[in-house]
């Protein structure tokens, strides 16, 4: 990743012009549990499920299981799941659920989401293709709500992908999955901040708002302009 100097500060002012439409506040970087000891409040989707989830070695040995989709949390709702994308070890992004179309693709941002997420992630000096996608949901939920006893098992899959994943920053994309990982759909006062130990270290985590939104309201992507500035300060300083 590229630190400073004329010719990044204007690569940075190319890729903000993509991605800025309006005004709004940054989140604060937080630290996220991978195992449920959130010191922020929780909410009950987020405790852990009565059902059991594979014990899954690596990230290779998750996405391969993922592939398989027959035994996916929620398979019910579509016959395709849209799968996790990108490498380890860097950033990694997580919404609520797929949109249709990538359902019809197979894999989660796709189609101008993917695009705009490329966009943002080229913004911090991020190769794409390094950063891990995905999603807590992997199939379609009916409702398009995330909730109660059907979101647990969701959510300790996911907390399972980001300990596999190791990623360095994650972003939440939404205000349901941050809510559903963390506990918090806002941003907590930068005095409660909490710093979160488990077994793989600690990730830090920020919130904007998902693909999906930004592209409906041009207005929310300086906010996620201001957002993605946070993750490369964090990136480097880390």
């Amino acid at each position: 990743m590229t630190a400073g100097g004329p010719a990044a500060a204007r690569q940075h002012a190319v890729h903000r012009s993509e991605i800025i439409g309006g005004g709004a506040r940054a989140d604060r970087p937080h630290l996220l549990a991978l195992d449920g000891r959130d010191a922020a409040p929780v909410v009950a989707a987020a405790t852990p499920p009565q059902a059991q989830l594979p014990q899954f070695t690596d990230l290779a040995a998750l996405d391969a299981w993922l592939a398989k989709g027959a035994d996916l949390p929620m398979a019910q709702w579509s016959r395709q799941a849209a799968l996790p994308q990108g490498g380890t070890g860097g950033v990694m992004l997580i919404g609520d659920f797929p949109d249709a179309a990538d359902i019809v693709a197979g894999q989660i941002f796709s189609g101008e989401q993917g695009a705009l997420i490329d966009a943002m992630l080229r913004a911090i000096d991020i190769e794409p293709a390094a950063a891990r996608r995905g999603s807590i949901a992997l199939t379609r939920p009916p409702s398009l709500r995330l909730d109660g006893a059907e979101a647990q098992e969701l959510v300790a899959l996911a907390r399972a992908h980001i300990a596999l994943a190791q990623p360095r920053a994650l972003i939440l994309l939404g205000p349901n999955a941050a809510k559903l990982l963390s506990g918090v759909s806002d941003i907590p006062p930068a005095e409660n901040q909490p710093v979160i130990n488990h077994d793989g270290g600690k990730v830090a985590w920020f919130m904007t708002h998902h693909p999906r939104s930004l592209l409906q309201h041009r207005a929310l992507k300086r906010h996620a302009w201001d957002v993605l500035k946070n993750v490369r300060e964090y990136l480097i300083s880390c």
